[in-house]
């Protein structure tokens, strides 16, 4: 059973996850945010572009969380966005570039129940603990490892642990089954734990 407090964790972080989604979704609509977006990836020069930018992560600060952008052509910029699901959640990646912004697409996918062990073994922020396990999965060559590998991530003070899992473009996925704090690896547990390859 989940005692009452992990629940009403899990409720906070579910209803944060919908609304700031709901808000990155509304914007996306806006013809702001699409002027912004063509100017950023077809604006003349450094300084359009720049500023176009700069406006874009100040519009999407409270709603998704800025990885990286590429400012030579083609531009790119990148963002994360936690979405809840009904039995745990997935991170998904806001990709501009070419004119259009998509999102969609998304390298982790954790369990309800490594969400609920996370809560019940220490862990705080689980925003934070899954956008840092999403940026380690960004920063592995998962098509080094062939589905169904199993692999550890960091994610706040643990790991999300879980297996490799291929889809049809051969695009690796961390499917997370459960998290561990730190302090219950023994040392030999923790040389077994796959890290991801460096990218």
């Amino acid at each position: 059973m989940i005692p009452a407090e992990v629940r009403g964790h899990l409720r906070v972080f579910k209803a944060r996850a919908a609304d700031r989604r709901a808000l990155l979704d509304a914007s996306m609509q806006t013809q702001a945010f699409n002027l912004l977006v063509a100017s950023f990836c077809s604006g003349i020069g450094n300084r359009a572009p720049m500023r176009a930018i700069a406006k874009l992560r100040q519009k999407l600060d409270r709603v998704a969380t800025f990885e990286i952008t590429k400012t030579h052509r083609p531009r790119m910029a990148l963002w994360s966005s936690i979405v809840s699901e009904e039995h745990g959640a997935r991170v998904e990646c806001l990709l501009i570039s070419r004119g259009t912004a998509k999102a969609g697409g998304w390298l982790l996918l954790a369990s309800g129940h490594s969400l609920v062990r996370y809560y019940q073994r220490g862990g705080a922020d689980l925003e934070a603990a899954l956008t840092e396990a999403n940026r380690e999965c960004a920063r592995g060559r998962f098509h080094r490892l062939p589905s169904a590998t199993e692999i550890a991530v960091k994610g706040g003070p643990g790991y999300f642990c879980g297996i490799i899992e291929r889809d049809d473009d051969d695009t690796g996925t961390m499917k997370a089954r459960t998290w561990m704090h730190s302090d219950q690896l023994q040392d030999h547990e923790e040389q077994k734990l796959v890290a991801a390859p460096a990218g």
